[in-house]
């Protein structure tokens, strides 16, 4: 495949883009993609080597002891010593089958990072619009987006209606990224490249179209592909130790048997085929040859216990590695943390409440931070009308699945809905829903950073009113709104703490945590319309409150951190996220470090400085594939045996590099 050469289409504008690609906004014509095809060849990752059994059996016949056995098989063979051929013969077979019937079952990476390409694509084309194989998708082409939709090339973003992607396989981001068409910076990190969409993500949000300008291989997705086959994974620490092992005993066996030859043929003048007979049994008898049988049993013995325990081990020597591991790399999304977005604090003008539980789940309490007291039935009811926003300015939906809490839509308006139920364990949010049906609504906008939903609602005093429930971004909110709640009661006002909301929001903020504010607008009884414009204009809103949300630690991975700490295990965090979330979570998780790196830092250093840094440095912020996988490598170096654990396609590299790779199952990719 010939590569399309363009070292940054993020920075560059839309029509220079669709020149550099001789495109256009109407797409290509079903010739001219036809011969693009032709040319660079399909939207598909190069399939990796395949591993024959016939290379399976070699790695397993690759051992110093086993050349002897067999070489001591074929003298047996030529001096016609069936019994004695045939049974060390035997061993040999055993010990290879054994290998064979644990290790045989292994997949390659690479194959499982080819399974996350989209099959179809939504692609304009001879000045209309068809659904075609994403396979045949070229540079050039125009394709469009909507939510629910994977990615299917990498794109340059031509048009964008609020669209939003998860990107979290490739940057370790767990939150939806919102996408412009601006251009960006030139040495924009993959994480902040927002003019981009990329092969394997997801839209979550919006609508919106793209001209691809990387397929197959020449995709980010396809790049870490082939960095994963450009690794070159070393020797467990028990292999290195039998391959040790096996040359002391191969050297010894041999001076014996040759000592014994040599006497008994010299010096005792025995027959010629006598002597050798002599010094193959001593040699035979020397090798431990059912040592590799009993080393193989018992770690598959291992591999049986831990997969009791869920954990499954494609290659039986990382067990014995687990227990010498000094150094833990471990990536933040999805691994230390749920990767599901969690309300841990509601602010209404009269009271700050602190919110258990941790993901999806809606199961934990809403406490008031004054007291620290559970809600009553009643402070639940009228909590329930300040929350309002949360539950019916959402477009999410929120299901158990198995059991697994998943959202369909966006995660921090999923978190809202699982927030709703811990409030008030007897609200159903999809009666409530169903009960204030969307009058009209203005989606989310990247202009104006907020969304509106209209509704009619019947106050406590029974009157109907028309109500705008706004919810989005804390600065454009304030400064649009005039007035606060009384208290935890929506439908009384009072003049707005303005300095006390801003000084919320830079507390949530510096702990790295996402800051949503909620309000309101009483409209007349039968208006129908209303402009987000108008809204930041006008400056009338009513300010209700505010969450604050983030993707929680997992309370066992702080638990697990402990426990390495006791065992003098260093533990890395190393993520794709900004440095101050980073370093947020690594606090809670009890990660400490000297000093936060960061991706751009990596790549101003060679080898040697970075080799001084990895050893004290203890998180890593905003790195891509190539720097987890220099940072591993530089451990290494230093006899460091490292573990990698990640759930995403972006630590595929590290992972297989590391002494022992864990990748994370159920939610991973």
């Amino acid at each position: 495949m010939e590569p399309v050469i363009q070292p940054s289409w993020k920075s560059m504008t839309v029509p220079a883009v669709l020149t550099a690609l001789d495109s256009r906004v109407d797409g290509l014509t079903s010739e001219e993609a036809d011969a693009r095809l032709q040319k660079y060849g399909r939207n598909v990752l190069p399939a990796p080597p395949r591993r024959t059994w016939l290379h399976r059996i070699r790695d397993q016949l690759n051992s110093i002891l086993v050349y002897i056995l067999l070489l001591a098989a074929v003298a047996e063979l030529i001096f016609r010593i069936w019994l004695d051929a045939g049974v060390i013969l035997m061993v040999v077979v055993l010990n290879v089958t054994i290998g064979l019937i644990q290790e045989g079952k292994a997949e390659s990476a690479a194959k499982a990072i080819s399974g996350m390409l989209a099959p179809v694509a939504l692609v304009v084309r001879d000045h209309a619009t068809a659904r075609v194989d994403a396979a045949t998708l070229v540079a050039g082409d125009i394709v469009l987006l909507s939510a629910g939709d994977r990615v299917p090339a990498d794109m340059r973003v031509m048009v964008s209606s609020d669209l939003q992607t998860q990107e979290a396989i490739l940057t370790g981001e767990g939150e939806p990224v919102n996408k412009r068409v601006d251009p960006v910076e030139a040495d924009a990190a993959l994480a902040e490249a927002k003019s981009m969409v990329f092969s394997g993500t997801m839209v979550v949000y919006g609508q919106g179209k793209g001209v691809v300008v990387a397929t197959g291989a020449e995709a980010e997705i396809g790049r870490i592909s082939a960095l994963m086959n450009q690794v070159d994974r070393g020797e467990t620490p028990l292999v290195r130790q039998f391959s040790q092992f096996g040359r002391w005993v191969s050297v010894l066996t041999f001076v014996i048997a040759s000592t014994t030859f040599l006497v008994d043929y010299l010096a005792q003048d025995s027959a010629l085929q006598d002597a050798v007979i002599a010094a193959i049994g001593i040699a035979v008898a020397f090798i431990p040859d059912g040592l590799r049988a009993v080393v193989t049993v018992t770690l598959a013995l291992a591999v049986s216990t831990m997969a009791k325990h869920s954990a499954i081990v494609r290659r039986l020597p990382t067990v014995e590695t687990l227990g010498c591991v000094s150094v833990i790399c471990t990536d933040k999304t999805g691994t230390l943390t749920k990767n599901e977005m969690t309300v841990t604090t509601f602010v209404t003008p009269g009271e700050e409440y602190t919110v258990t539980g941790v993901g999806y789940e809606p199961v934990g309490q809403v406490l008031a931070k004054s007291d620290n007291h559970a809600l009553t039935d009643a402070e639940q009811k009228q909590l329930e009308d300040s929350m309002m926003c949360g539950i019916l300015c959402n477009t999410s939906s929120l299901a158990k699945k198995g059991d697994r809490w998943e959202v369909v839509g966006n995660p921090t308006e999923g978190s809202l809905l699982a927030f709703s139920k811990k409030a008030n364990p007897r609200l159903d949010w999809v009666e409530y829903q169903k009960a204030h049906p969307t009058i009209f609504s203005i989606p989310f906008q990247s202009e104006y950073k907020f969304m509106v939903t209209v509704h009619d609602i019947s106050a406590p005093d029974g009157q109907i009113h028309r109500v705008a429930l706004c919810k989005g971004a804390p600065d454009k909110l304030l400064a649009a709104s005039a007035t606060q709640a009384m208290g935890s009661n929506v439908w009384e006002s009072q003049p707005i703490e303005r300095e006390r909301w801003q000084g919320k929001v830079e507390e949530f903020s510096n702990q790295g945590q996402r800051v949503i504010a909620m309000a309101r607008l009483v409209l007349n009884r039968d208006q129908t319309t209303l402009l987000a414009a108008d809204i930041l204009k006008n400056k009338n809103l009513q300010f209700d409150g505010m969450v604050a949300i983030r993707d929680p630690p997992r309370p066992e991975a702080i638990t697990a951190v402990d426990a390495c700490h006791s065992a003098n295990i260093i533990v890395k965090m190393i993520t794709g996220d900004s440095p101050m979330t980073a370093a947020s979570i690594g606090k809670q998780i009890g990660i400490e470090t000297p000093f936060v790196l960061t991706g751009g830092e990596i790549d101003n250093m060679d080898e040697a400085t970075l080799d001084t840094k990895v050893i004290p440095c203890n998180i890593y912020a905003r790195v891509t594939p190539e720097h987890k996988l220099r940072i591993v490598k530089s451990l290494l170096k230093q006899d460091k045996i490292t573990s990698m654990t990640g759930d995403g396609v972006n630590d595929a590299p590290a992972l297989k590099q590391a002494s022992v790779g864990v990748a994370m199952g159920i939610t991973g990719t």
